[in-house]
């Protein structure tokens, strides 16, 4: 539990750093975030053989991956959505001449993986830097983003292990319970009105956003919950414990950022279409 908690603190300290220097350092560390789960996810899924050899496939992922990030740093808030897409159809051709001229090395579901990588982790994650770059109140929407899911895994642990009777995946997580789920949307909501009416507080944040925050507070945590469990899933699927061992006491990155990737492009959304 000490070795968790050190190295959870550790890695929370490091973005927290990123954050306080600006939107491109906290982008860099979302990028090579970024590019280890996705060799996580590679290797766990089959793509990447053993040793250290990278295949075309995996590079189609990494220079798309790259390419999404720099697209996020050079253009602005309005041309983004559009060059994303443009590379995002690139990397498809990519992948589908590379399954054509390597026939028959790669099967259709090697990339039908190598795409659902890519769109599942660098490019959900690549919205926690939208929210640094192009909303109104950077750093406090950022902490917002990491202040949700933290939340609403730890209210669901300790309502859960309260009150929970009733399973909510039984035979993809047994110990997460119906309770737990219902505790921490109704924990995170509260919590997230507490953060919106201490930053009204300090003439931070219009005090009528209360109820917003609180609102988008309850989504995010049901949006934590199914990203934590398809994370879940993905290692059930392929008979893994962990996706790694880069965080001691945590697994790999993917183990970590499994709630954070599927809150942030949520979060930036409602934020987006409140104009915030």
């Amino acid at each position: 539990m000490a070795t968790r908690v050190v190295s959870g603190l550790a890695l929370f300290v490091i973005i927290g750093i990123s954050v306080l220097l600006g939107a491109m350092p906290f982008g860099i560390i979302l990028l090579a975030f970024s590019i280890i789960a996705a060799f996580e996810l590679s290797r766990v899924v089959g793509i990447h053989g053993k040793g250290y050899s990278v295949n075309v496939l995996e590079a189609c992922m990494y220079v798309e991956t790259v390419v999404i990030y720099l697209i996020s740093f050079l253009s602005d808030k309005d041309s983004v959505d559009k060059y994303i897409m443009i590379s995002l159809i690139l990397f498809m051709l990519a992948l589908l001449a590379t399954y054509v001229f390597a026939f028959p090395k790669y099967e259709v579901h090697h990339v039908a993986k190598a795409a659902f990588i890519v769109c599942y982790a660098p490019l959900l994650l690549s919205f926690g830097y939208r929210v640094m770059a192009y909303t109104s109140h950077p750093i406090l929407h950022v902490i917002f983003i990491f202040l949700v899911p933290c939340i609403s895994d730890i209210a669901a642990y300790f309502v859960g292990s309260t009150l929970g009777k009733h399973k909510l995946a039984p035979v993809l997580s047994p110990k997460k319970s119906i309770e737990g789920a219902v505790g921490a949307v109704v924990v995170t909501a509260i919590a997230s009105s507490i953060y919106a009416v201490a930053l009204g507080a300090a003439g931070l944040l219009d005090p009528k956003l209360t109820l917003l925050f609180a609102i988008i507070g309850a989504l995010g945590s049901v949006i934590s919950q199914i990203g934590d469990l398809a994370a879940s899933a993905i290692k059930r699927n392929y008979a893994v414990k962990d996706y790694g061992r880069l965080i001691p006491g945590h697994g790999g990155i993917m183990d970590r950022i499994d709630s954070w990737l599927v809150v942030m492009p949520i979060i930036y959304i409602m934020l987006e279409i409140f104009t915030m």
